[in-house]
């Protein structure tokens, strides 16, 4: 599994761990298991994010390899899954990969630059949205985690009060430790970007 290999086979020294992609842009990796995993459960969360992680440690990786195929995944994966968060938390990484080499402004901009700002709303309507709001048990905390935080440094703080509410009590330390000033101080950051987007909620109902 993905989840194995992602820790065991850093320098890929298993053939299975180098295979070509389907799509070119895409490095080589444990694609066939991938497949394998898809064919016994068609995108499954789990399988696609070990992949992910895969990509994170393997030798000669690179964030950039990361990104490449967050975006593919946001690009298709199909409505109702929960692949379509996926990309944040890509986009997440990315952010507090910049910040730690000091542009931490030009980073906090990213969060509304076209591409980034359209998979967010894809994950929103494609996914938390569909085809009716989910109950907050049938979700992974750390999926909302990722997907209230992108909303709110979008600005889009109404919708991103919906996610915090599906969150109740819940809260995880991604994404919020990449980006507090203070990564030990990532509740503050937490409760910080939900009282505002509840308040803006309140102070702002949606037109009936």
């Amino acid at each position: 599994m993905p989840a194995r290999l992602a820790q065991l086979d850093p320098r890929q020294a298993l053939p299975e761990n180098r295979w070509l992609p389907a799509e070119p842009t895409l490095p080589p990796g444990p694609w066939r298991l991938l497949h394998g995993a898809d064919e016994r459960d068609l995108h499954n969360r789990e399988a696609y994010h070990r992949l992910l992680a895969f990509l994170y440690v393997r030798q000669g990786g690179s964030l950039g390899e990361a990104v490449d195929y967050g975006r593919w995944v946001g690009s298709w994966a199909p409505e109702g899954t929960a692949l379509r968060v996926l990309p944040l938390y890509v986009y997440a990484r990315s952010y507090w990969y910049r910040r730690q080499r000091g542009d931490d402004l030009l980073a906090r901009q990213e969060w509304t630059k076209e591409h980034i700002l359209r998979d967010t709303m894809r994950a929103l309507r494609g996914s938390f949205d569909y085809p009716v709001p989910k109950s907050p048990g049938t979700w992974s905390v750390l999926d909302l985690s990722h997907l209230a935080h992108a909303l709110w440094a979008a600005h889009h703080f109404q919708d991103a009060a919906r996610v915090f509410t599906a969150m109740g009590p819940c809260a995880t330390h991604l994404p919020w430790r990449y980006v507090s000033d203070v990564p030990d101080k990532w509740r503050e950051e937490f409760v910080r970007a939900r009282t505002q987007c509840m308040s803006y909620a309140r102070n702002h109902p949606p037109s009936a």
